[in-house]
């Protein structure tokens, strides 16, 4: 849902809950998400450390983004379209459409 969160993670989770709705991907790794904002962590999650397949990012210990691997994430529907592994130009006309619908 757009605004409120993506699969079974909602904006505002704590570490914690994260983890605890993605048991598939039991691989979580921390990093610095960009060196210019040091209160935000990023949080890999995948079935290995070579496959990462969901990045969580926080602030103060909430979940304020995510980002889904192409390769090895899982599919990401919105509105009954899947969003990951489409061409970049077929998305984006899909999302502008999608924008006047709401």
């Amino acid at each position: 849902m757009p605004l409120e969160g993506i699969g079974p993670l909602w904006f505002g989770m704590g570490i914690a809950e994260v983890a605890a709705v993605l048991p598939s991907m039991p691989e979580p790794r921390r990093f610095q998400a960009d060196p210019s904002f040091p209160e935000t962590l990023g949080l890999e999650f995948g079935t290995s450390p070579a496959e990462p397949g969901v990045y969580a990012y926080f602030v103060g210990g909430r979940l304020f983004c995510v980002a889904v691997d192409a390769v090895h994430g899982p599919q990401v529907p919105l509105w009954g379209r899947e969003l990951t592994a489409c061409s970049p130009a077929d998305l984006e006309r899909f999302l502008l459409q999608a924008h006047d619908w709401g």
